[in-house]
């Protein structure tokens, strides 16, 4: 099922403010991409340990929250028998082009992007199993990793961390939808992957940023919010 919900409710303009001076929120600047600030760190912290959705708007480092869990979950499992990899989905080939890149400056380990230019729809099991040895981070559109998991070339126990980016792309019978209903829920909890969902824009039915509404229209999540209103 998809996960609870971490939410920073910034939209109206006056809470922004709130907010920004706060949580010393706002658009990060140049230089600034891989030091993560206080909330990312309190995002980070919490991420470590639950499944988590976090809306932020475009610019404040959602991808940098990410990759500090890229990094603990793969330093977590280094000395692990057995292998495992974490998989960033991303709905569009540019964007995994886009985050691949930006992984791969960021990170010491290998970063790799497949979607459907690739020709990685048609490998075998053979070439699956020496991607998945030789890679740590697999960034991948949602339908070459449907498929990569309906064909067998891929199991959720070798998963560790699955990122869903702009994960508002989650409805109804959508790909995003499909690897959490037919993939993620079957799998044993104990084998079951973290997840992190990211998005700047959960709009719901109504065409407005309207939070609860949004999240009701993600099957499974639960209701329960967790606001930063009042942090330090």
């Amino acid at each position: 099922m998809w996960p609870s919900v971490v939410h920073f409710s910034i939209w109206s303009s006056e809470r922004q403010v709130q907010l920004s001076k706060m949580l010393d929120l706002g658009p990060l600047l140049a230089g600034e991409e891989s030091k993560p600030r206080g909330y990312q760190r309190f995002i980070f912290e919490l991420a470590k340990s639950r499944n988590t959705i976090v809306v932020l708007p475009t610019g404040t480092g959602k991808t940098l929250i990410s990759l500090l869990l890229i990094k603990h979950v793969t330093e977590r499992d280094y000395a692990s028998p057995k292998k495992r990899v974490s998989v960033f989905l991303a709905p569009h080939v540019p964007l995994v082009v886009q985050q691949t890149t930006y992984l791969r400056a960021n990170c010491g380990f290998e970063v790799r992007a497949y979607h459907g230019d690739c020709g990685c729809d048609q490998w075998s099991t053979r070439r699956w199993e020496e991607e998945i040895e030789s890679t740590n981070c697999l960034v991948m559109t949602p339908a070459i990793c449907e498929s990569a998991l309906r064909r067998g070339n891929l199991a959720m126990s070798q998963i560790n961390l699955i990122v869903f980016d702009e994960c508002h792309n989650a409805r109804k019978n959508s790909i995003y939808n499909q690897i959490i209903a037919l993939h993620y829920i079957p799998c044993l909890d104990q084998n079951k992957p973290l997840i992190f969902g990211m998005t700047a824009s959960p709009m719901s039915d109504r065409g407005k940023d309207d939070i609860k509404m949004a999240i009701s229209h993600y099957p499974g999540v639960s209701q329960r919010l967790k606001t930063l209103h009042n942090q330090p």
